[in-house]
């Protein structure tokens, strides 16, 4: 199993990370962001599972915090984001928003 960091130093382009208590795909991608004008090198998160029994206890949260420190890439981006909670959460973190034709995705610029 694949930490987040050894992903990241590694030539491979997707793989699911395994730390519990949570699970995330993750992918090295690159997307156009409308509202700045140029495609932009990013950590693609694409989906997230917590375990139900750690959900809604900052996990997450952390995890992502830690994600944003480790990226070296100009964006992380969230695709498809289906939770309202989670919705809610991108934005209080400073996520930006991007309405698709059926769900939202979120992106944040990483300050290196």
């Amino acid at each position: 199993m694949m930490s987040l960091k050894d992903f990241l130093a590694h030539p491979i382009r997707s793989t699911w990370i395994y730390e519990p208590p949570i699970e995330v795909y993750v992918r090295k991608a690159v997307h156009y962001i409308p509202f700045l004008g140029r495609p932009y090198e990013c950590l693609d998160i694409a989906n997230i599972e917590v375990e139900e029994h750690k959900r809604h206890q900052g996990v997450f949260k952390a995890w992502l915090k830690k994600a944003e420190q480790l990226c070296p890439f100009e964006c992380v981006y969230i695709e498809n984001v289906q939770n309202p909670i989670l919705h809610d959460f991108l934005i209080r973190e400073g996520y930006s928003k991007i309405d698709g034709f059926i769900t939202s995705s979120y992106y944040k610029l990483i300050e290196g």
